[in-house]
């Protein structure tokens, strides 16, 4: 879910195409596809002559997802993400966004992947 101060002005949901081996690595994945549809959102802007002067704020709910975001070092451990981590880091590198943790019952955008009950 993408948000501009408190207005929702863009949303989806993806299914992961691979099976990831931990929750961790679920969500690095979708910090990933969140940084892309950021990515596109800065390009629309760009072309509407909107120019955004601060960095974009990723929240995300699992702790070792966003360690891992903001380390410099790559681990042995999650060499299968290795395209992932690269793509995450450069654009924490150079400003263009930062994450942070948010708790889990505060992460709106998990309501786009639970099921609704009767």
């Amino acid at each position: 879910m993408f948000l501009s101060r408190t207005n929702l002005i863009s949303w989806f949901v993806k299914k992961q195409t691979t099976v990831a081996k931990s929750s961790t690595e679920a969500e690095y994945r979708s910090l990933s596809s969140a940084i892309s549809g950021v990515q596109w959102l800065h390009h629309l802007l760009s072309e509407l002559h909107l120019l955004q002067k601060d960095p974009s704020i990723i929240h995300c709910d699992n702790t070792f997802a966003i360690a891992l975001a903001n380390s410099p070092v790559f681990h042995a451990r999650t060499k299968h993400i290795e395209i992932d981590y690269h793509f995450i880091s450069e654009h924490i590198k150079c400003g263009a966004l930062t994450i942070s943790h948010i708790s889990s019952i505060d992460q709106i955008a998990d309501i786009l992947t639970k099921p609704l009950s009767p």
